[in-house]
């Protein structure tokens, strides 16, 4: 799972935005499954489903309004942190590191909580039909048929309805900081984004109007970033978060990693 991690960060740096033209080639399917596991971001937090054998996944690391999180809920989270600090030289293997790792993947997945039950609170919610009808558009922007579906989907270690429940999530942040914020783009800013993507890989890029969607959904992403991590100190107080074995209390000052966020791709 690392080897894709890494050939998905090696694609992206190469790719800005989404650069594949709508109406032609699909890109080669490594590609194609990093997108799909690029998707089913969740605030910074990307599910791989990993598995650690050597761990206790039962351990009770925190209660969320009366909701056990277990070292098992958390996984995912941690092995996503672990390649951000990899791609950063940092040893973790080290205890030091590995302990502040686990606490930073134990902040996000809290975090995470906190902001869907607020969301539930605001009476947000995502219907079957729409969950269906986004799904069904990624699907078809990403794949020629079902056989390249179920193929990169195993690839990735996810079923159809892991993706579907990240993408539920995802759905509902993006609903949330509409309502919290101001999610508009102006013309001027893809412009503006566009002209910093030219300086950066000038040929490369595909002329404007065939990338402006995705440039404006790119925005749109970081605006989102952006206003759930401002909301976050705000209603932490709201719920009842509790830390097992820790002290001092797990203080909520990092919010959001940005640099998840600003890695997903969504195209409209």
């Amino acid at each position: 799972m690392e080897d894709q991690e890494k050939e998905v960060s090696q694609a992206e740096s190469q790719t800005p935005a989404n650069t594949q033209n709508k109406g032609g080639e699909k890109g080669n399917l490594s590609f194609i499954v990093g997108a799909i596991v690029v998707i089913i971001i969740i605030v910074g937090a990307i599910f791989f489903f990993i598995s650690e054998k050597d761990l206790d996944d039962t351990e009770l690391l925190a209660m969320v309004n009366g909701e056990e999180v277990t070292r098992g809920d958390i996984q995912s989270t941690v092995e996503q942190i672990q390649t951000q600090y990899d791609a950063q030289g940092m040893d973790t293997s080290d205890p030091e590191i590995k302990g502040s790792l686990e606490q930073q993947a134990l902040e996000s997945y809290i975090q995470r909580k906190v902001i869907l039950a607020y969301a539930e609170e605001m009476g947000i919610e995502v219907s079957q039909e729409e969950l269906d009808e986004r799904f069904d558009l990624l699907v078809s922007q990403m794949f020629e048929n079902d056989e390249q579906l179920k193929q990169g989907l195993a690839e990735a270690g996810l079923t159809i309805s892991d993706v579907k429940e990240n993408l539920k999530e995802s759905m509902i942040m993006e609903a949330l900081a509409e309502m919290e914020g101001d999610m508009s783009v102006s013309e001027e800013q893809i412009n503006e984004r566009y002209a910093l993507l030219l300086e950066q890989y000038d040929e490369q890029l595909p002329p404007l109007e065939d990338i402006t969607d995705d440039i404006e959904q790119e925005i749109r992403n970081e605006l989102m970033s952006q206003i759930i991590e401002a909301l976050i100190p705000e209603i932490m107080d709201r719920y009842e978060v509790e830390i097992m074995n820790q002290e001092p209390a797990v203080e909520f000052e990092e919010g959001i990693p940005e640099e998840g966020m600003m890695e997903v791709e969504m195209d409209e």
